[in-house]
């Protein structure tokens, strides 16, 4: 089991929304090209540049989580892997808008992977 430090005043996830999108994206995409869907709306919410947001996404067999985080200083992704199993959450095969999570359900995916 993973676990993270315990950190006193960290700035992770204290700000921003967090959205999860359940239509799968391929889990093959890097930085820039989940950056530009991002961007041209491909994933479903309308994104400002000067908000921060975090954006969740599976590939289609639920083995892959990536966390594209965008803010004022600039973007980032974090990918977790499953070797055994796979992420429970439910995907939908067909266009949805994404879901807004809590922190604690974010938390629960990254380290459970269950939400």
């Amino acid at each position: 089991m993973i676990t993270l430090p315990q950190v006193q005043n960290s700035t992770l996830l204290n700000k921003g929304k967090i959205y999860l999108i359940r239509t799968p994206v391929n889990g093959r995409y890097g930085i820039l090209r989940l950056y530009n869907m991002m961007v041209s709306n491909q994933l479903g919410f309308e994104w400002e540049p000067d908000e921060e947001v975090w954006v969740v996404m599976f590939n289609e067999h639920r083995s892959r989580l990536r966390i594209l985080h965008s803010d004022l200083q600039g973007y980032d992704l974090t990918t977790r892997i499953t070797y055994s199993g796979r992420f429970k959450v439910k995907l939908e095969k067909m266009e949805c808008s994404p879901d807004k999570i809590t922190r604690e359900e974010l938390r629960s995916l990254i380290l459970n992977a269950s939400c």
